[in-house]
């Protein structure tokens, strides 16, 4: 998203993944589907690893 689309003069800051998967509001959404921050993080490392592999 750019700022230029809400007519700001500036870049928004993005969150990194690692940001979102801090924020508790992150962890309610993911408690509520049964899943857990370490699980996200898991599964994110393992599809870069397979990415990486498949380049």
């Amino acid at each position: 998203m750019r700022a230029q689309d809400f007519g700001l003069d500036r870049w928004i800051w993005e969150p990194s993944l690692d940001d979102l998967l801090d924020d508790p509001t992150m962890h309610a959404f993911l408690r509520r589907d049964r899943l857990s921050v370490d699980h996200v993080r898991t599964l994110v490392r393992e599809v870069r690893q397979r990415l990486a592999r498949a380049a």
